[in-house]
């Protein structure tokens, strides 16, 4: 009985739906009932997630010489349902009208959305019909029916919608801009190159990737890139690599990934630092994958920062990292002393501070790592002066700058220790005459990890290691990369080996 019973409503169900679609060839529906007729074929039609995202709040907004205007109540659905939905809509929209016509979509005020009822449309008690008894036959069928279960809230409700593209102010430096960072001319094509990124995104150098030591000013290029494009009217995305992550896994876990992949794909610019830190992520590295082509092909720009070039990030698989480097690829070369001194002006100015020259100077070469120390040395002097409401004295400054014992660089004896502590050697073996697999291997490691973390030559390197000559260096160090190349376990070593000595480069 039951089944009969479902059979003759579907009967009924669609001979209404045919007698209507009559009505409609005949031209007895006026345009906003024939929209309300395809949006109710649609809900049918169309995935429940993806009608409900990107149809559900819509309207009939008006009709002119064959063209339907829809009224949209966001950019985001506006963008998607002209990119990815129009084609859809329209071929319903001809078939229930019975001739050629046509949709445009735009923005709508709040006052104009008025979705279909089940008052204005005739189409809504047969859609609300088939649904009735669809929920009908589940329940007896299934025998599952809860009575004590609550409706769940439409889907739209418990998605996390991304509500700005750009990065929200607070995310981004207000002082990283173009005109804080000063230009040196070791820099002078970087700034360049992503001055034209922020004028022209997608047109000149797409992928940009900047590589280099810490605190040279990566992100604040990145950053300066995004408020460029901001003040231009552009959409920007900045984000840490880790940010990227964080966003996928809970897209996963809250099945929110259309949304993850829209607030990530439609922008103008997507500017990532320390890209690096997705090595061994192989989800991550997939989605970023399928990411950057989209942009690409789409002529949008993409931005990367690391703290190594493309070829040097191990755990990164091998089309990512040759999209990397397919783009321009540029080092950020550490400050030279006369821009680290225009800085330091740049600083006491804006707070007010009176330096002397022999001060100015004392500070520049104390700070000569990287533009973070050069900061960090400016901020103690600056502190001091105003609790102490005293000018600065070159005696303050000689005293705040002196560097603590643990934060001096690391040694290369410091990494053949940790080399050979990793392989199970003492560090004599690496720096004696034995040649055994294991002992070879470790050395080569050594070879190649003070090379690429020091500034010691070949030749350095070889009187190092038992007084080697500079080409059995570089055949170490050769054969380390080759081997990278394809060894997990060597790369795995070398990575955990850099972890450990990172907080001392």
């Amino acid at each position: 009985m039951t089944l009969l019973f479902i059979l003759a409503a579907y009967f009924v169900a669609f001979e209404r739906l045919a007698l209507m679609t009559e009505a409609i060839e005949q031209r007895q529906l006026a345009p906003e009932k024939a929209w309300r007729a395809t949006y109710h074929q649609l809900e049918i039609l169309l995935e429940p997630a993806q009608f409900t995202t990107w149809l559900r709040e819509t309207s009939f907004h008006q009709y002119e010489d064959g063209m339907f205007v829809i009224a949209v109540n966001s950019p985001y659905a506006l963008q998607m349902l002209e990119q990815r939905l129009h084609r859809n809509v329209r071929r319903v929209l001809r078939d229930v009208c019975g001739e050629s016509v046509d949709v445009r979509f735009q923005l709508a005020e709040a006052r104009e959305l008025s979705h279909p009822t089940n008052e204005q449309d005739e189409a809504v008690p047969l859609m609300q019909m088939l649904v009735e008894q669809q929920k009908m036959a589940d329940r007896n069928l299934t025998q599952v029916a809860d009575p004590g279960d609550q409706p769940r809230k439409p889907f739209h409700d418990r998605m996390r919608r991304p509500e700005r593209w750009s990065a929200p102010a607070h995310e981004l430096n207000e002082e990283f801009t173009f005109t804080r960072f000063l230009v040196s001319r070791e820099n002078e094509l970087l700034f360049n190159a992503a001055c034209a990124v922020a004028e022209t995104p997608g047109s000149v150098y797409s992928p940009l990737l900047v590589h280099g030591g810490v605190g040279l000013g990566k992100t604040h290029l990145l950053q300066a890139i995004a408020h460029e494009m901001e003040r231009r009217g552009r959409r920007s995305l900045y984000i840490a690599s880790e940010v990227f992550t964080n966003d996928l896994v809970q897209a996963i876990r809250k099945k929110t990934t259309a949304l993850f992949r829209a607030k990530y794909r439609d922008t103008d610019a997507l500017l990532v630092d320390d890209i690096q830190f997705i090595a061994g992520k192989e989800s991550t590295q997939l989605e970023f994958f399928h990411t950057f082509n989209e942009l690409v092909n789409r002529g949008k720009q993409i931005v990367l920062a690391s703290d190594r070039q493309p070829q040097q990030m191990l755990g990164i698989e091998d089309r990512l990292v040759s999209r990397f480097g397919g783009g321009l690829v540029l080092d950020i070369q550490p400050p030279a002393m006369e821009t680290r001194l225009a800085i330091l002006r740049m600083w006491a100015q804006e707070e007010q501070l009176v330096l002397t020259e022999d001060v100015s100077l004392h500070l520049a070469e104390a700070g000569e790592r990287n533009i973070r120390n050069l900061k960090g040395l400016f901020q103690k002097i600056l502190a001091h002066a105003r609790l102490q409401k005293q000018p600065v004295s070159m005696a303050q400054v000689r005293d705040l700058a002196k560097r603590p014992a643990q934060a001096s660089e690391i040694t290369p004896a410091e990494i053949v220790a940790r080399v050979a502590a990793s392989y199970g050697l003492a560090s004599a073996e690496l720096y004696g005459t034995k040649r055994s697999a294991s002992i070879s291997r470790a050395r080569q490691v050594s070879m190649y990890l003070i090379r690429e973390h020091s500034a010691l030559s070949l030749p350095q390197i070889g009187q190092l290691l038992g007084k080697r000559s500079h080409t059995t260096v570089m055949h170490g160090c050769r054969k380390i990369r080759s081997l990278l190349a394809e060894n997990v376990e060597l790369q795995g070593r070398i990575r955990q080996l850099e972890t450990e000595l990172k907080g001392s480069f």
